[in-house]
């Protein structure tokens, strides 16, 4: 039988005495070391990875520790404890498809030490004659700079107190795209919310839109894939402070309008990214219509399309000015 073999590399990244993820094996005590594992799958490969094991062994290591990384979304993580300290232990990584078939696989040496961070790296790689390419998934590696991508990044787009433009790549795999400003605050007229009950808040400061799904690093590219979009405006009260109301939390239909797909460089702090939009329905090019660009959206509510159009008017008039089609992110420290 065929099956696909994608030339793609996963990465993995482990901390010693780590809190997240699923407890998997090994006593919880103060002189052995734990590990939180988070192994992102790439889009390519999520239909065809079934399984993920994983053994830690080492010479002076009476029985090798094992077991799976339980597979939720579109990562396999965990967290092992009971892990004896000490050097050279040798942390093994095992893919299996469907078929119950050893597809990709990858080690690496780590030295524990009880309370203290281990990083290591593994790349797993398919296995060399296990199986006949069928289909196209493509020869690139993963992006090498592809654990650099975790964390925040913000847009600079001129003077803006009030304005704010993120992107958050989490090692787990998804991201988040966070919009806020007081230009979000006219939503506060939209027809679909007359008539709601916002409590003592009669007027609005601003709003933040969250744009969130996975994210997919390739060799110098990145995939976005939009599944969730949360609205919410804020106001203050005498002696409460800030009040945040959340207007809206939409699942995103399925399907190439909501994901998008750029060229990407990281130089010092900055990331640069090339496509044709910074997010969905805000395109990069002067000559694209933002309007016509959110109206492509169409399992998108009301609302959503607003909240859209409203970011396309502000960080859209402020990069096309500039004939862009390329943005420049400052890492958030």
């Amino acid at each position: 039988m065929k099956r696909p073999l994608a030339s793609l590399c996963l990465l993995l990244t482990i901390f010693s005495c780590g809190s997240q993820g699923d407890r998997l094996s090994g006593p919880q005590d103060s002189t052995g070391g734990s590990v939180s594992m988070s192994l992102p799958i790439p889009k390519a490969l999520q239909q065809t990875v079934a399984r993920v094991e994983y053994m830690i062994s080492a010479a002076d290591m009476t029985t090798p520790m094992s077991g799976t990384l339980p597979i939720v979304g579109n990562a396999a993580s965990g967290t092992i404890t009971g892990i004896p300290p000490g050097t050279d232990r040798l942390f093994t990584l095992n893919a299996y498809d469907t078929t119950g078939e050893l597809s990709h696989t990858g080690s690496a040496s780590a030295a524990i030490e009880a309370g203290v961070t281990a990083e290591v790296r593994i790349q797993l790689l398919p296995v060399s004659g296990s199986a006949d390419v069928d289909g196209d998934f493509g020869d690139a590696p993963l992006f090498p700079k592809a654990l650099e991508l975790v964390g925040t990044w913000q847009l600079e787009v001129g003077a803006t107190d009030d304005f704010e433009f993120t992107y958050t790549f989490n090692s787990d795999g998804r991201f988040s795209n966070r919009i806020s400003g007081a230009f979000l605050s006219a939503l506060r007229q939209l027809d679909e919310l007359q008539g709601i009950d916002f409590g003592q808040l009669d007027q609005f400061d601003g709003g933040t839109l969250v744009l969130s799904g996975v994210w997919t690093p390739g060799d110098g590219t990145l995939d976005l894939d939009f599944d969730q979009l949360d609205i919410e405006l804020f106001g203050s009260l005498p002696l409460i402070g800030r009040i945040d109301v959340g207007i809206l939390e939409e699942d995103l239909g399925e399907g190439p309008e909501f994901e998008l797909a750029f060229t990407c460089s990281i130089i010092d702090d900055q990331l640069r990214l090339r496509g044709p939009s910074l997010t969905l329905g805000v395109p990069l090019a002067a000559e694209d219509a933002a309007g016509t660009a959110v109206d492509e959206l169409t399992e998108l509510s009301g609302i959503g399309k607003a909240g859209l159009l409203q970011i396309g008017s502000v960080v859209g008039a402020a990069i096309s000015d500039r004939s862009l089609d390329e943005v420049v992110l400052v890492r958030i420290p």
